[in-house]
């Protein structure tokens, strides 16, 4: 686990000036390998499928290099010119797995793109935006200059955009677009308020050097505001939820890209603000009601909604509420794990989605609901069996708790409740024990994986 180092401690190993290097230079790589696949997909030399097979096979030499002999580093290019503007790269445990995750998930997403979209004439033109996105994204995810990410940033949403509004004839793609637009538009507007009275508070753009220390200043503390404010609308947060909904319009492999890595950027730049946000008290407060109020309603109404991919979308607003609490209670590194196993099982659910609704559509005379009792009965013994195995583990919900187990315990009954639903008749009482089983001891491994992310304040 000492490979996945937090920029706050203390490195393993000093990184060779040639290691750093090569490691910048496989992050550039992964960047370029994007954009020049954007910039030659109608001329055929390399297809959208084949550019990011190459990206995800860099991201996985610069992932297997970082753990095996580096340490988090920040490599800044021409700052004796430029005065703290020049852009640098950072490489840490957080970059590298989030590297990692985008490149892997744009290619699958490509490969589905392929097979979804033959035989149309535009296809060129889908992934060619496509690229584009997956390239913002990476910029955002390795920058370490306040400046370049917030651009970054600002270009995922407009090359995004182009995405969502593919299908032209379809009038609710456009409106729901359109809508979509000017949210990402106020979104980057506080984003960028935000960084400027950080950079204004700090005296630099570089991520590495904004520490608060024992206090902060007005400053610090409204840029923390505006940069939750920026994370909120940009994670599709009551009442700023309505375009979430409607960009279900667009193709399914858009909607997978979208739920599955660009609205979950907000959260990431919450991690990678942690040194600030952890101590901006008014933002975390805000993070936290916002957060649950909508994690609360978007889950009663997701319970209720029958079209599948409305359905994914209001889960996508569950999650990303819970998540936003997470970062407002400090627990990032908890919010880190949730991110990378949301982003994987979002991406899945889209694009398994039309099989979902054949299969459902073959089995619904064979499918019976479960009776009220039945369903309480359930909750009731996951519970009880759930709280026995986490008490012998040691993680109770008072005394010395941590602010990571308080959160997730009550997102485990849920999990495990729904596992025992569906697994009453005692011919099957032993695939719930054992589900269970699974479910509570991969959470503690998952958990510690994920420890390089900032600890909770």
């Amino acid at each position: 686990m000492s490979y996945f180092m937090n920029f706050s401690r203390t490195p393993f190993a000093a990184i060779s000036p040639a290691m750093e290097f090569l490691l910048a230079l496989g992050v550039l790589g992964v960047f370029a390998s994007h954009l020049w696949g954007a910039l030659t997909t109608r001329s055929g030399w390399l297809s959208g499928r084949h550019t990011t097979a190459v990206s995800f096979a860099t991201t996985l030499a610069v992932a297997i290099a970082y753990i095996t002999s580096g340490s988090p580093f920040t490599t800044r290019m021409g700052e004796a010119w430029l005065q703290g503007l020049a852009p640098a790269i950072r490489v840490d445990g957080l970059s590298v797995t989030m590297l990692t995750l985008v490149s892997f998930l744009g290619w699958v997403v490509c490969r589905y793109a392929e097979r979804y979209l033959r035989g149309d004439a535009q296809r060129h033109r889908f992934e060619r935006w496509l690229l584009l996105v997956l390239a913002s994204v990476t910029g955002v995810v390795a920058s370490a200059n306040l400046l370049w990410m917030t651009a970054f940033w600002v270009l995922t949403s407009l090359t995004l955009h182009q995405l969502l509004v593919y299908y032209r004839e379809r009038p609710e793609a456009q409106r729901a677009a359109h809508s979509k637009f000017v949210i990402s538009r106020l979104a980057d507007a506080a984003l960028i308020c935000g960084v400027g009275l950080l950079s204004v508070e700090f005296g630099s753009f570089y991520i590495s050097e904004l520490n608060p220390g024992a206090s902060m200043g007005a400053a610090a503390h409204v840029g923390g505001v505006l940069v939750a404010i920026g994370a909120m609308l940009k994670c599709a947060q009551l009442p700023f939820h309505g375009w979430l909904l409607g960009v279900v319009e667009a193709p399914t492999p858009v909607s997978a890209l979208l739920h599955a890595g660009v609205v979950n950027l907000g959260g990431f730049v919450c991690i990678r603000l942690a040194s600030v946000m952890s101590q901006a008290e008014i933002a975390q407060t805000l993070l936290v009601l916002v957060g649950a109020g909508t994690a609360v309603v978007s889950a009663l109404v997701m319970a209720s909604e029958p079209r599948i991919k409305v359905k994914l979308a209001w889960a996508s607003c569950a999650q990303m509420g819970v998540r936003l609490v997470e970062c407002g209670l400090g627990a990032y590194d908890l919010e880190f794990m949730d991110l990378v196993s949301i982003e994987i099982y979002k991406a899945h659910a889209f694009l398994g989605s039309g099989s979902v609704v054949a299969t459902a559509q073959r089995f619904r005379e064979r499918v019976r609901p479960e009776p009220a009792t039945a369903s309480m009965r359930g909750m009731a013994l996951a519970a009880g069996f759930a709280c026995t195995l986490l008490w012998l583990e040691g993680v109770t919900l008072l005394g010395e708790a941590s602010t990571s187990n308080v959160v997730a315990v009550p997102v485990l009954l849920v999990g495990v409740s729904s596992l025992w639903l569906h697994h009453l008749r005692w011919a099957r009482i032993g695939q719930a024990l054992l589900g269970t089983a699974l479910l509570l001891g991969v959470y503690p491994g998952a958990h510690a994986l994920f420890s390089f992310a900032p600890a909770p304040a």
